[in-house]
């Protein structure tokens, strides 16, 4: 028996390097992510792009509905909430 768990315990152990290094390419792969978003910030996220804030509220939307991405149309305020926010997040936790 003690044979079996030493077997398991190297079979299934966690190689902490290879961890490491799927969080840096995660991390680089989200970073990617939001440096081609932020070249269309405005064309998706502003009232001059392709779903206006008042369009929105007068045929999609109900009023119990809550979105803070719905307080602006201005893509400074999508910068911020897009991110600058997840950013605080990970520094409060």
């Amino acid at each position: 028996m003690k044979y079996l768990e030493l077997y398991l315990r190297k079979v299934f152990t966690v190689d902490l390097r290879a961890l490491a290094v799927m969080r840096i390419w995660l991390a680089g792969i989200i970073l990617t992510d939001l440096a081609i978003r932020a070249s269309d910030m405005e064309a998706h996220y502003s009232n001059m792009g392709v779903l206006p804030l008042h369009v929105l509220h007068q045929h999609l939307w109900l009023p119990h509905f809550f979105s803070l991405h719905t307080l602006s149309g201005l893509w400074q305020v999508q910068l911020i909430l897009l991110y600058w926010l997840p950013c605080l997040r990970f520094l409060c936790c």
